[in-house]
């Protein structure tokens, strides 16, 4: 009951703040409120009574609610960013600071919730964002196989609610990707240039380790490793592609090292769908007695700063973070303040990092 009247109180303060509401207008029936916001009668009059009691609204009888002053209405200077993982040398650090950064230079704080890929906890976090009068959100969608309607849900609460939000890094799928606005890297674009770097080496046979399975991002740099290896002219033989198995992270990308280089041909190169998988890859090699690059080439995704100390070095795909980040922050204030129409759709270019972990096909 808190809960729904909770954020019965964050709609109407967060139509007020946007100027949707103002003073005089009468707000629906109770029973279309009930209905348009899945409340009980309780829960509504419980929040129309917070409401009333701050003067905010008016409720006269047989004539209906109105807006009786906004001068009471908190002007949030709050936004929160929504992320899975907070570690230092997550590929979401760059980005966690550089939107504080342009939220700062514009005067705003930033809320960050580690959500962990948690359907409840980022539940919880929806109601800690009504109660603090969030004003936006930025948010990473769950990158786990089968989060694609959980991650539709939390969607449809933000809308629910009435807090206007952008995602940043990946959609949550091809089919829904104009539906919600998003920035993030070409990831499809930029794979199908590691493919020419490598090819440009002489490479040939080259596998891939591909990420978790309905996860867009993941999906789109996969789709473009197959598609540049088609244009090319190149063939993928069967059990060149590796699906990378749900296990701890230290170890992901170990097994499929040594599942491709049983195969006949053997690969002369493996691309892998993120800089911690290849990283992994580059320790198995060396265990195995492989030389990198003589022997094996190997490059990843996301130039995250263990990329340049591993042994040796990895080439791999820079993603524009800061400039990421800038750019949510600014779609997500032209969303507030009505200046983009329509959702709006963001890829950004990347940059091919060559370091010493690609070399000549011998």
């Amino acid at each position: 009951m808190k809960r729904k009247g909770t954020q019965f109180r964050s709609v109407i303060l967060s139509a007020l703040t946007r100027g949707d509401l103002k003073v005089g207008d009468k707000l629906p029936t109770e029973m279309e409120l009930m209905a348009q916001y899945g409340l009980s009668r309780g829960s509504l009059r419980e929040g129309l009574a917070s409401l009333a009691e701050e003067g905010i609204l008016a409720r006269r009888r047989k004539a209906g609610t109105f807006i009786a002053s906004v001068s009471q209405v908190p002007q949030s200077r709050l936004f929160a960013l929504m992320v899975p993982c907070v570690a230092r040398e997550s590929v979401f650090h760059p980005i966690i600071r550089s939107v504080e950064d342009e939220l700062h230079e514009r005067g705003y704080s930033l809320l960050l919730c580690n959500h962990d890929c948690n359907g409840e906890k980022i539940k919880r976090y929806i109601d800690r964002l009504c109660r603090e009068q969030t004003a936006g959100v930025i948010f990473v969608p769950m990158i786990h196989p089968k989060c694609r309607a959980d991650n539709l849900a939390a969607l449809r609460e933000f809308e629910k609610v009435r807090i206007p939000f952008v995602l940043i890094d990946t959609a949550v799928s091809t089919e829904t990707l104009p539906q919600f606005s998003r920035v993030g890297s070409n990831g499809y674009q930029a794979t199908r240039e590691i493919v020419r770097h490598l090819v440009e080496l002489g490479h040939e046979r080259i596998a891939y380790i591909r990420s978790l399975p309905e996860v867009f991002s993941a999906d789109q740099r996969y789709f473009g490793f197959m598609d540049e290896m088609r244009a090319l002219g190149l063939k993928v033989p069967k059990g060149y592609v590796k699906q990378l198995r749900i296990e701890p992270l230290d170890v992901q990308g170990r097994s499929e090292l040594r599942e491709l280089t049983a195969k006949s041909p053997v690969p002369t190169a493996v691309v892998c769908c993120h800089d911690m998988v290849a990283i992994n890859v580059l320790e198995e090699a060396a265990k195995m007695g492989l030389r990198v690059p003589r022997d094996l080439s190997v490059a990843g995704f996301d130039d995250i700063p263990l990329a340049g100390r591993s042994d040796p070095p990895l080439t791999t795909v820079a993603q524009p973070a800061k400039e990421e980040g800038r750019l949510a922050v600014k779609v997500l204030f032209d969303k507030i303040n009505r200046i983009q129409t329509g959702e709006r759709q963001e890829f950004l270019a990347c940059r091919l990092v060559v370091r010493g972990s690609t070399g000549k096909a011998k």
